[in-house]
């Protein structure tokens, strides 16, 4: 697996589950019952979301950009 996609899920999991709390941190302070699959649901679907449309581009910009410096400075 190349370095881009471990980032790519490493960054996905965390923002799929700082998503999925905060939506059951608004649930609890609306008085609502704690669902569990709406919970599964948010962090797998903003995780998955998130990482195909966010954090992939930013992260294959920000390593081309490395590898760019890396060889103009050799």
């Amino acid at each position: 697996m190349s370095k881009l996609n471990k980032k790519t899920i490493k960054h996905s999991i965390i923002a799929g589950g700082i998503f999925a709390t905060g939506i059951a941190l608004l649930d609890f302070l609306g008085q609502t019952a704690f669902n569990f699959w709406k919970y599964i649901f948010n962090f797998v679907f903003m995780g998955i979301s998130l990482g195909v449309f966010v954090i992939k581009p930013s992260l294959k910009n920000h390593m081309n950009k490395s590898k760019q410096e890396d060889s103009s400075s050799s």
